[in-house]
């Protein structure tokens, strides 16, 4: 498992297959470990025959040579490969533009390192909107088509960053508390931006329940000035946010992300995504991530039979709330999951600027691909 940033009480979340199908080796035993460095802090061992299926459970570690005030705990669930070995599917979907976005079009440095964590701009807020009109029209017209399914996702996983959770709720909120929407989004820590040198726009201050408190406050500035649309807050108050993944701080705290950890933590993103009992997902977050992902995890037979596509969308960057589909084969594993991608909702792909551009701008289309712990928050009056 990848080294985690933690603080004295460290908390993190893996999912892994077991490499077996569990029924016909009940008899074998779970093995569980926590190393500091090769240190051992706490293990646990365990029958699988003793374990139910489907549903977490939390056991003590054992910490003997190892005095704690408090007890270590692991939480868990074991699932069998027929509930997660189906095919998924799974829609990106990028941030609306920033205020680092929008200083960084404009060179103007000092508001780029003045904070970090920015929020979306009066643009992005509006093209968050835009995007959630957009799914009001699938309704209509593409129910079964490329974008249908984001009408009903299983799960809606969200980058911790700000401008990601603004994105998803101004966004995707009525889709999340629909009749037979989720109901909750998902704080996924390793859904967050890549962190290069001098990207503040990748840290934060903030973990749990402050994180949601903090997009709650953007959003009640951006409902009244920019968008003047109370139904975000109406959806918000709805919604639950599962922050069980970034109650320890959970953003990069070097100065860059090195290409091992970056390595590790999308070998952890998709392991999420593949081993999750959800056949529809939703992932807001970030171009650079996003790019990383698919350089990774393409697979080589639509490398062969889409190249332009596969060069492009390992090379080029998502617009803000752009969308791309992906079609996941988790008995693929780590080796080539990402079995087809296509652009959405009138997505286009926007090249890599070597200067300070705006990265929101637009330069043309892929080819043709293209197509129209929980915590719940009162709405404030």
């Amino acid at each position: 498992m990848p080294t985690k940033y933690c603080s004295a009480t460290p908390s993190w979340y893996s999912a892994q297959s077991l490499g077996f199908p569990i029924a016909k080796h009940l008899a074998a035993t779970l093995h569980c470990e926590v190393l500091d460095g090769r240190d051992a802090l706490g293990s646990l061992i365990i029958a699988l025959k003793e374990l139910p299926g489907h549903c977490s459970v939390t056991y003590n570690l054992d910490t003997t040579g190892q005095p704690r005030d408090v007890p270590s705990t692991v939480s868990f669930q074991v699932l069998d490969s027929d509930a997660v070995m189906h095919q998924r599917t799974v829609f990106f979907v990028r941030h609306g533009e920033s205020v680092w976005n929008q200083a960084q079009s404009k060179l103007q440095l000092h508001e780029m390192a003045r904070t970090v964590d920015h929020p979306l701009t009066k643009k992005g807020c509006n093209q968050a909107a835009e995007l959630a009109q957009k799914l009001e029209l699938v309704g209509q017209w593409d129910k079964e088509g490329r974008a249908g399914p984001m009408l009903q996702p299983s799960a809606v996983y969200v980058s911790p960053l700000t401008r990601a959770v603004q994105t998803a709720v101004i966004a995707l909120g009525a889709v999340c508390t629909a009749p037979h929407g989720p109901g909750e989004m998902i704080l996924m820590a390793n859904a967050r931006e890549k962190q290069n040198f001098g990207g503040f726009d990748t840290k934060s201050t903030k973990v749990g329940t402050s994180i949601v408190k903090s997009v709650y406050r953007e959003l009640q500035k951006s409902c009244q000035e920019e968008l003047g649309d109370k139904r975000v807050l109406k959806h918000f108050s709805k919604m639950t946010f599962d922050t069980q993944e970034v109650q320890d701080t959970w953003w990069c705290q070097d100065a860059a992300e090195s290409a091992a950890a970056l390595n590790d933590r999308a070998q952890e993103f998709m392991s999420q995504l593949l081993y999750a009992p959800h056949r529809s997902i939703i992932v807001v977050g970030h171009s650079h991530f996003f790019r990383a992902v698919f350089k990774k995890f393409l697979s080589d037979d639509f490398r062969k039979h889409n190249p332009a596509l596969a060069q492009q969308i390992a090379s080029m960057k998502l617009p803000n709330c752009g969308v791309a589909r992906a079609e996941l084969d988790p008995s693929k594993g780590l080796n080539g999951p990402i079995t087809r991608v296509e652009l959405v909702l009138q997505t286009e792909l926007v090249a890599e600027s070597s200067s300070m551009a705006c990265c929101s701008s637009h330069c043309g289309s892929a080819n043709g691909f293209t197509g129209p712990h929980e915590h719940r928050f009162a709405e404030e009056t």
